[in-house]
């Protein structure tokens, strides 16, 4: 999803997110497109343990609640109301 000059990529895997970052790291570097990486955070809906992700070698912080303006998620949303706001 993309808001503004953000994006969220959303997957059903750990394995998928890191090979969504893989994807958007490299594309950021082809187009010169610096990424902040201490704002980019991971969270994980209905997982007992945070994802482990990594851009261009760094670790991603994991985080239990993310805030956008007008809307708040948190981990312990289950998938389905998840899936059902996008």
């Amino acid at each position: 999803m993309l808001y503004a000059d953000d994006a969220i990529p959303v997957a059903l895997s750990e394995t998928r997110l890191q090979n969504l970052c893989d994807r958007f790291a490299k594309a950021c570097t082809n187009f010169s497109i610096n990424d902040s990486l201490k704002k980019t955070v991971v969270m994980s809906l209905g997982t007992p343990n945070p994802p482990c992700i990594l851009i261009n070698g760094s670790p991603l912080k994991a985080v239990d609640k993310f805030s956008y303006p007008e809307s708040v998620v948190n981990s312990t949303n289950n998938q389905e109301s998840w899936s059902s706001r996008l």
